[in-house]
């Protein structure tokens, strides 16, 4: 008990000096004093030392909190972000909403599926898509039945009320921009545009 007292200083700072560590740095000061009050025996030095190890065991799960209020910040920003993205954003074909489920079970983390628009191609513009891991500051995030899809702010202009589809085919798989309202015209692969001038 002696030991346990000796550290209680060290500990008090690893707990910031919450209330349950003020009582219990007055409990153990008094040696037993508050064992004796309610009833309860003294304990021995293999017992002492299991409650100094939980006690040091006792900071750890604030980081696991915090990590949950930074995962729960995360989640807020997100959908924050999926409502400024409006309903008529981008649509998603429901071959393409069941791939990214897919993808997102088969890596047991959401697979977010990023449209990107690039200048050059054969119209002046260029569908990019591909896999993400996590949203950037600047992106919308486009929630479609469970399936995420992220757009930049500076590319969703030109896609807005677009629709994403999923191919499964001979020649290859692949997310392809199937019908674009801000596009009047393409090269024969889809994978170049230009805008629509009104």
């Amino acid at each position: 008990m002696q030991g346990l007292v000796r550290r209680l200083p060290a500990v008090c700072r690893a707990l910031h000096k919450t209330t349950r560590c003020r009582t219990l740095h007055a409990t153990a000061g008094s040696r037993g004093g508050a064992a004796a009050k309610y009833g309860l025996r003294a304990l021995g030095g293999a017992e002492a030392a299991a409650v100094e190890s939980g006690l040091a065991d006792y900071a750890r799960p604030q980081g696991a909190a915090k990590a949950e209020q930074a995962k729960a910040e995360q989640a807020k920003a997100e959908q924050a972000q999926t409502e400024q993205a409006g309903a008529d954003a981008v649509e998603l074909t429901d071959s393409a909403i069941g791939r990214l489920r897919y993808l997102s079970e088969k890596r047991q983390a959401t697979q977010y599926l990023r449209l990107r628009v690039d200048s050059g191609g054969c119209y002046g513009f260029s569908y990019m898509l591909d896999m993400a891991e996590k949203p950037e500051a600047d992106d919308v995030v486009i929630d479609r039945g469970g399936a995420k899809m992220v757009i930049d702010s500076v590319s969703l202009p030109l896609v807005r009320g677009a629709t994403i589809d999923w191919r499964d085919q001979l020649i290859g798989q692949a997310f392809y921009v199937k019908a674009n309202p801000r596009a009047s015209g393409g090269c024969g692969c889809g994978a170049s545009f230009e805008i629509k001038m009104d």
